[in-house]
């Protein structure tokens, strides 16, 4: 509550619901989880948070983190952000001049005309969540333009632009696809590229491996150039947590394999390297001093360690060992992707040096 008034976060179910202001506009009030399609994975947390005119929408894990005076302190690491923008009369004119055009030549026309292209990189709640970049993915000529380096500037590194969206269909349900989808349906192949382009550059990181999940095979049948998705960190994690030794006297290279979900791997060090022979350091000296310089392991060289997780197999056949959505039972995910064998019959041979 403030001089300007009353803030309103619906924390129910209900998806969106209509009000009535003091000066008798009408509002609408979107619900804390219906935003929960934004979550990566169903152990994450949704954060709002409102400061002033930035509404952002902050997806979340949950972890532990030991402290020697308080023991254990509850902690969320940051996944991605959204933010959320209020949308004026001059903009909500614009999107339905967009939504009455008749051709979408008219529409390309419409999307050069805009002297600031900032207006098609926000989201709105009036799109459930969606931007207008991505509501244009079935135009390459539109998607031509507004990923074009020109507008460089207005691109950002902190608030992706393309993540999985809300469509309504009829009878008040709904269907989740991301702009790459949207694309393929159309078979606008040329704007798929423009996408994985800006991905590569402006979202690298593994929260955008999950646009690829389904219709990575798709992206090959197509011949869609991946190899600056394959040579980039968008299928590769790499962490460096508390929990998990950063040296160590072995100076090899692992592979090893993980099943559970890749936000729990923080806890999960002495599940994925079992053996004695990759205890942490810490836990040789626990034992004492003695144990570690009569012991067989040299303490005189210790390497600093790297850690990254390959996310590429969860585009094939993979197994969830234990399914919340299956009663906590074992499923398996892409049983018809043979992944390698998509990759055997592709002819870009350049995605083999990645």
């Amino acid at each position: 509550m403030s001089k300007a008034g009353l803030n309103i976060l619906a924390l129910g179910a209900i998806d969106k619901r209509q009000v009535i202001d003091a000066e008798k506009n009408e509002r609408m009030v979107h619900s804390l989880e219906s935003v929960n399609y934004l979550k990566v994975a169903p152990e994450n947390f949704v954060l709002f948070e409102c400061s002033d005119e930035d509404r952002v929408v902050s997806i979340q894990q949950e972890f532990q983190k030991s402290n020697a005076n308080s023991g254990a302190e509850t902690n969320y690491e940051n996944i991605y952000s959204i933010k959320i923008h209020e949308i004026t009369l001059r903009e909500l004119l614009l999107f339905q001049s967009l939504f009455v055009c008749k051709t979408q030549s008219d529409i390309v026309q419409l999307v050069e005309d805009q002297p600031n292209p900032m207006v098609f990189y926000k989201s709105f709640l009036e799109f459930d969540g969606a931007n207008m970049v991505s509501i244009l993915s079935f135009d390459s000529r539109s998607m031509s333009h507004l990923l074009d380096d020109k507008h460089a500037d207005f691109f950002s590194d902190e608030f992706p632009i393309f993540y999985r969206n809300k469509i309504q269909k009829s009878g008040g349900k709904y269907f989740y696809r991301s702009a790459i989808d949207r694309s393929l349906r159309c078979n606008q192949v040329r704007a798929v590229s423009l996408m994985i382009d800006y991905i590569v550059k402006y979202q690298n990181n593994f929260v955008s491996s999950y646009l690829f999940l389904k219709n990575f095979p798709v992206l090959l049948e197509k011949a869609i150039n991946v190899f600056p998705l394959l040579d980039s960190n968008v299928f590769s994690l790499k962490f460096d947590y508390d929990e998990w030794p950063s040296s160590h006297t072995n100076n090899d290279t692992h592979l090893r394999p993980y099943n559970d979900s890749i936000f729990n791997i923080r806890e999960n060090y002495k599940v994925v390297f079992h053996e004695e022979e990759f205890r942490s350091i810490d836990d040789m000296s626990k034992n004492g001093e003695e144990e570690v310089k009569i012991g067989s392991i040299d303490t005189s060289k210790v390497y600093k360690i790297k850690y990254s997780v390959n996310l590429l197999p969860i585009i094939g056949e993979h197994i969830i060992d234990k399914d919340e959505k299956n009663g906590g039972e074992k499923t398996y995910l892409n049983s018809d992707v043979n992944f390698m064998g998509l990759l055997n019959e592709t002819e870009e041979l350049v995605i083999y040096e990645t």
